[in-house]
């Protein structure tokens, strides 16, 4: 059936502004788009969206997400809210489950600003399982009775039960959950991003969840379009059946491999140049053969996306893509590049590269009363998240969530007023990164604009910009808020 929608703020991708006009659907694609108002004609009959004074623009495209594993998070407890260590202890002690795993511990926002030690997690309990893992999932703490178990994976956990990078990556396959829990996941999970006007998104996954998707597929029920990441770990079982990158269909396709570079911030294992601010640690760099790890791949059409969180690391993928450079420059991201200096901005230009960057994290840790950065880096947290240098030099970019938290409004919503100036955007700008930007990122050109012949992918804004009132999927309405 044919669709009009009638707004008098439609954002044009190429002018990066809003017009007064209509869109016309036909059959799941954008069939016309006038810049003027609605004049009913006999062949534009249909039906009819008013949106008056509110926003009509692209499906928000989240190019790094984690949506199947945060939806499954959400299930345990949640220590985000929590401001004392007097309070996580009592709530994971009040806790009943067979085995105690909380998510989202961040010291920097709770009175002791330091991590949790081993004796702290066995007073809460010395005959269950006790597993915490910091929002940025790269570093996590358990108890002693955890700590035997996870010894039988892995000998090199330390005697102070703390978890790093690897280490934590592996405990959602060790206590893994089963497929009918992770089915009704991703269900809340896909409802749940499209309640954030969310309609694509990068989905950094492991074999175990691109099968639920693929159920979900299968079954024609997938209503967001997921470009899947897996981890280099399982590229091997892709090359021995013949897959190759971009195999799928329109809501589902592998389009592309996983790298760690180095870790996070928060957990001091960022590789730097520098040591952190009173600490005698420069961080990790975890590949040291990039270069030769990629090759494959990259022959068989994968995009590469490595996690560089550090200038020391970013440096080292550079001087690993650097080879790779004449390919199409969307093969090659970067995920996150916070900290970067004028002369890695240099050569992400010069090599063509693709950055895909998380303003939620400024948010989160860069703004208002929280000063993560400036806590771990000193006078080195002036090179975090430089949006604004990065687009004067025409660098590719996309913006993402990498699901802290899953919102595009949350990570954008300030960005024009960011602290640090070199950080802001217009908000017009912000919008562009996180549609035909990330549509970029994930290899979907038919998506991330409003332009004659894309898919019919929308999101509405209410008219002061703070909030999703609908989004659609091929023109059908797969979220509105007042139902």
């Amino acid at each position: 059936m044919r669709k009009i929608f009638i707004c008098n703020n439609i954002y044009d991708s190429e002018k990066r502004d809003f017009f007064n006009g209509f869109v016309v659907v036909d059959n799941d694609i954008i069939s016309l788009v006038e810049h003027k108002p609605f004049i009913e004609r006999d062949n534009l009959v249909g039906e009819v969206y008013e949106l008056n004074n509110n926003y009509l623009i692209p499906g928000f495209v989240d190019a790094h997400a984690h949506l199947l594993q945060t939806e499954v998070r959400n299930s345990r407890i949640d220590l985000q809210s929590l401001k004392s260590r007097k309070e996580i202890i009592e709530k994971l002690r009040n806790t009943k489950e067979r085995i105690i795993f909380a998510e989202n511990f961040d010291e920097s926002k709770i009175d002791m600003n330091r991590f949790l030690t081993l004796d702290e997690l066995d007073e809460v309990s010395n005959e269950k399982p006790v597993i915490v893992r910091r929002i940025c999932g790269h570093i996590a703490f358990v108890n002693s009775v955890a700590r035997d178990i996870l010894l039988k994976y892995d000998s090199n956990i330390g005697v102070d039960g703390i978890l790093r990078e690897e280490q934590v990556f592996n405990l959602d396959s060790i206590f893994k959950e089963d497929d009918s829990v992770l089915e009704s996941s991703l269900h809340t999970a896909v409802n749940r991003a499209h309640s954030h006007g969310i309609t694509a998104i990068g989905e950094f996954a492991d074999p175990q969840y691109f099968k639920i998707y693929e159920k979900l597929s299968n079954s024609g029920d997938l209503h967001l379009r997921v470009a899947i990441f897996l981890r280099y770990k399982y590229y091997d079982d892709l090359n021995r059946a013949k897959i190759v990158g971009g195999f799928g269909n329109e809501f589902l396709k592998i389009n592309g491999i996983k790298y760690f570079m180095d870790g996070s911030i928060g957990g001091f294992t960022a590789g730097m140049s520098f040591k952190y601010k009173n600490m005698k640690t420069k961080g990790m760099i975890l590949i040291d053969n990039l270069k030769e790890l990629i090759k494959l791949p990259i022959e068989n059409n994968f995009q590469i996306a490595t996690h560089a969180i550090g200038d020391r690391a970013i440096n080292e993928v550079i001087n690993a893509y650097e080879s790779y450079a004449g390919k199409d420059n969307s093969l090659l991201r970067i995920e996150h590049a916070e900290i970067i200096t004028d002369d890695i901005i240099d050569r992400i230009s010069k090599n063509n590269l693709f950055l895909v960057m998380q303003p939620n994290f400024v948010r989160n840790w860069d703004f208002g009363e929280n000063h993560m950065y400036d806590e771990r880096l000193g006078e080195y947290a002036k090179f975090n998240n430089r949006y604004g240098d990065i687009v004067k030099r025409g660098i590719k970019l996309a913006f993402s969530s990498d699901s802290m938290p899953m919102s595009p409004l949350y990570g954008i919503k300030d960005i024009d007023s960011f602290e640090r100036e070199n950080q802001r955007l217009s908000f017009k700008d912000a919008i562009y990164y996180y549609t035909k930007g990330g549509a970029e990122a994930i290899r979907r050109g038919d998506i991330g604009e409003i332009k004659v012949g894309k898919k019919a992918d929308f999101t509405v804004l209410d008219e002061s910009l703070t909030h999703v009132k609908m989004t659609f999927v091929n023109g059908e309405r797969v979220f509105n808020e007042e139902h």
